[in-house]
């Protein structure tokens, strides 16, 4: 896995200015699109509560002594954990809470997880033209759809994916792009055009409500909700927790 993620920092302009134990600090330094990566390779036993753990205490460290030589690097700077798996699944549900929790932490740079397992990656080659194989892995439409039917079904393609949205520098191949519905597009696709034409009438009609609608809407839908084809419509907009 180390030799994938060195190389799809190299291949995006990236270069390793500093390194230790399992810490890698990655630079782009061209001009202009100027960034850092803290690359943290770890065992997802080490996930729950890494913030307030001495491995990330050291990664803190290893921060601060950059800071000394580059000083753009406070505000420029993301960490990226790289979290080892014995079973993939399983370990990524596991802790899928602490994964959060490093995530959507608010304090010092930007924080991403990626879980994987040694069978996830075994397809994948080593060398340059490794990027190009992850791109042509998740532009692979039946894989895509075994993907959105369930996650770990193919542990490569959840990897690869994973892949595209933690690296924030590369971007969504385009045909899968193409492949993710807009809000208009999932409109289309599932009312009927006079229940488009009633919902845009009533957010086109949400200015302009007195103080008492809402008021007055709670009073009307106790009413309104024995109606078979309200219910219906609404029934539409209902989340489905299999995509998710």
């Amino acid at each position: 896995m180390r030799e994938i993620i060195n190389s799809i920092f190299t291949t995006s302009s990236f270069r390793v200015v500093a390194s230790i134990q399992d810490c890698i600090f990655f630079e782009n330094p061209i001009e202009g699109q100027r960034s850092y990566f803290l690359v943290v390779y770890l065992e997802t036993a080490k996930l729950k509560g890494y913030l307030d753990s001495e491995y990330f205490e050291q990664v803190q460290s290893f921060f601060e002594e950059q800071k000394k030589i580059k000083a753009d690097i406070d505000k420029n700077t993301s960490l990226l954990i790289i979290a080892k798996a014995n079973e993939l699944e399983q370990d990524f549900l596991a802790n899928k809470n602490s994964i959060l929790e490093i995530e959507e932490d608010e304090f010092w740079f930007k924080k991403y997880v990626l879980i994987y397992s040694d069978a996830s990656v075994e397809g994948f080659g080593q060398g340059t033209e490794v990027l190009a194989e992850l791109k042509t892995c998740v532009l692979n439409s039946t894989r895509f759809t075994a993907f959105k039917d369930s996650l770990f079904l193919d542990a490569e393609y959840f990897v690869a994916m994973q892949i595209f949205l933690k690296f924030p520098f590369l971007n969504v191949p385009i045909s899968l792009n193409e492949q993710l519905l807009s809000i208009d597009n999932i409109l289309q696709n599932n009312l009927s055009k006079s229940e488009i034409s009633f919902l845009e009438l009533l957010v086109g009609e949400l200015d302009s409500f007195e103080e008492d609608y809402w008021d007055r809407l709670k009073d009307d839908s106790v009413k309104a909700i024995e109606s078979e084809e309200l219910k219906k419509f609404f029934t539409k907009f209902e989340a489905d927790d299999k995509n998710l």
